[in-house]
């Protein structure tokens, strides 16, 4: 009986653990997207609460094994077009429904970090 009760202990350990740990995985590395605001031109602003409307023309390059996609996210100062690079394996795909900020640097490159996921993407 004691071998059986620490069995379990050990097991729900085990599945505690891994769960945190990817929990915490994903909060910081699965959320941030990095790439360019393909249909403006805009620098050095940033916005908070878009809404993620679409995500389209996700396609693995063969060579990298990443993913191409593009998001439009509706902000207060207008619809922009996100087009960025990621392993869809590791981190799912921007989604309709996702809340996100936006941080545009210069020459249209932009930090997405998603704030609220909607379970959807790849």
């Amino acid at each position: 009986m004691y071998i059986v009760y620490m069995g379990i202990l050990i097991v729900v350990a085990v599945i505690a653990f891994g769960l945190g740990s990817q929990g915490n995985e994903e909060q910081s590395h699965g959320n941030i997207f990095v790439g360019r605001i393909v249909n403006q031109q805009i620098a050095n602003t940033q916005l908070s609460g878009g809404n993620v409307l679409t995500d389209e023309g996700c396609e693995i390059d063969p060579y990298t094994g990443l993913s191409n996609c593009t998001s439009e996210i509706r902000t207060n100062q207008g619809t922009f077009s996100f087009n960025y690079e990621h392993d869809m394996m590791a981190q799912p795909c921007l989604s309709e429904g996702d809340i996100a900020n936006l941080n545009v640097l210069s020459n249209g490159k932009a930090i997405v970090t998603r704030t609220y996921w909607a379970g959807g993407g790849a």
